[in-house]
């Protein structure tokens, strides 16, 4: 009786560009080898355009449930890398069907059922297993050198609102302009939800990234927290940690690719300090409607205050595993007070630009201090990238006679005061280019500041507190012999609030 055999063939993009290896040449041979053996071929199965390095491969699973199933007696294979480009994968097949009863046979590299033909098929694994891993390292180490030269890496997903061309990222006129609305309405005073942008692209029926026009929150979400958009893209951020796993690379490592902006620094800012407040905001939803909710904090510790109601009334309360005793809050006086602090600042819109033009000296005085800092650190720089230049030429000087060991000590030790540098001069360049809040935005706010004046007294809690968020007002709170007391902080001059004896107070 002829053994029944399945033919197994695959091939990957690299393979077939590389080597010049079709699944139809496979095929052939592995027919013709089995015509020799005088088997009957059951099954041809293929695995197109997947790579050898994954052992999750639909083609080789059907070869393993029909082994497993008693199906076939012999599964044969053009070559050993179609099989595997991994020893271990390799092996555990090759157990698998061998206690199965199923013998594999190779048409290219014909390994007798000893231990040295044992030992050859594993030896073929492990040069396999070496090309993929050369290969890969060679291509990241072309990504590298050209992502240093300022070319963007073509491989990955860009970024909405860009196209790859000629190893650059180009603005894509269409898709920019839907990038900067998202943005706009993120920030217009009206505080448009990430939900209620994606309801309007989708009504809009703008394009996504794929062509369709329906807009999901996650998408808007990784549009508004991706920094490309103001020109700070970044390659070999991450590192693979496991196969499920990425992490961040030190900020060091990181390679600057120039890109050209869509958003502005200052709109990109703003809009980072609403996604981290609003992420504040979304812890559990208390039983009580709590207007300082993810507001107030203790001005010793940090720690948030939460609303809790209890005997019958709401309070806030210190986190019970903070560091240190602090008694409750209640919360209608909070609220009231703090409240009224704030409906002064409407009614007095002047307050308001005395508050910005506060900030903007302080902005003005901090940046001062950072430019004097860069220019230094800059000095520092070429001063240590010229101590380098000189350890290089005394290492190539034959009459020192520096030793390799000795050199390629100090050149670390100098390549990483290098890189520190570096990375603090970026640092403070993105600080630079940070403004506290534009002119622009404090006249929105005036704007809608005098429009809720006219009906104040009428607004309710959702409207106050889209105030509070537009004002992004926060507060450290203070006790003092029992006696607590809220320091208010927010676009505005800083000012107390008093919630026992205290009068409130800020201006």
């Amino acid at each position: 009786m002829s053994k029944r055999a399945a033919t197994y063939v695959r091939v990957s993009t690299e393979d077939q560009a590389k080597h010049g290896y079709s699944l139809d040449s496979q095929v052939e041979a592995c027919r013709k080898y089995a015509e020799e053996k005088g088997w009957m071929v059951v099954a041809e199965i293929s695995d197109d355009g997947i790579s050898g390095t994954r052992l999750d491969r639909p083609g080789l699973d059907r070869i393993r449930d029909m082994a497993q199933g008693q199906e076939i007696d012999a599964v044969i294979v053009y070559a050993l890398d179609r099989l595997s480009r991994k020893l271990i994968y390799q092996l555990i097949i090759e157990d698998e069907l061998d206690k199965a009863d199923v013998i594999i046979h190779y048409v290219l590299g014909r390994y007798d059922d000893t231990d040295e033909g044992r030992m050859m098929r594993q030896m073929r694994g492990v040069f396999a297993e070496y090309e993929v891993a050369q290969t890969l390292e060679r291509l990241e180490r072309g990504k590298r050198s050209k992502a240093g030269h300022g070319l963007a890496v073509g491989a990955g997903r860009i970024a909405y609102g860009y196209r790859y061309s000629d190893g650059h990222l180009i603005i894509m006129q269409e898709e920019a302009r839907v990038v900067r609305l998202i943005f706009d309405w993120y920030t217009s005073p009206e505080e448009v939800s990430i939900r209620e942008i994606a309801r309007r692209l989708t009504a809009l029926a703008f394009k996504t990234h794929q062509g369709n026009t329906h807009w999901r929150t996650g998408t808007v979400s990784l549009i508004l927290a991706n920094e490309t958009y103001v020109g700070a893209a970044y390659y070999n951020r991450r590192k693979r940690k496991s196969a499920t796993q990425t992490v961040f690379r030190p900020q060091e490592e990181w390679i600057a690719i120039p890109v050209p902006p869509i958003v502005d620094r200052a709109t990109f800012d703003t809009v980072q300090r609403h996604l981290a407040h609003n992420r504040k905001m979304m812890r559990k939803q208390p039983r009580h409607k709590y207007l300082l909710r993810g507001m107030l904090t203790c001005a010793k510790c940090g720690r948030a205050y939460c609303g809790e109601f209890k005997n019958a009334r709401c309070y806030y309360r210190h986190g019970r595993d903070g560091p240190h005793y602090a008694p409750f809050l209640r919360a209608d006086l909070a609220e009231q007070n703090v409240w009224e602090a704030v409906k002064q600042l409407l009614l007095n819109p002047s307050t308001l630009w005395e508050g910005y033009r506060a900030k903007e000296a302080e902005v003005t005085k901090q940046k001062r201090r950072l430019i004097e800092r860069l220019d230094a650190i800059l000095k520092l720089k070429a001063k240590t990238e010229t101590k380098l230049e000189a350890l290089t030429n005394a290492y190539l000087d034959p009459d020192i006679g520096m030793p390799k060991a000795e050199y390629t000590r100090h050149r670390q030790y100098i390549k990483k005061a290098i890189a520190d540098w570096e990375r603090e001069a970026r640092e403070i360049q993105a600080r630079l280019e940070t403004e506290a809040i534009t002119q622009e935005r404090m006249e929105a706010i005036e704007t809608f500041a005098a429009e809720v004046s006219e009906g104040i007294e009428l607004l309710d809690f959702e409207a106050k507190r889209k105030v509070l968020r537009m004002l992004e007002v926060s507060g450290k709170v203070y006790h003092e012999d029992e006696d607590p007391w809220i320091e208010l902080e927010g676009l505005f001059p800083p000012g107390e609030v008093g919630l026992l004896s205290r009068t409130s107070q800020c201006s």
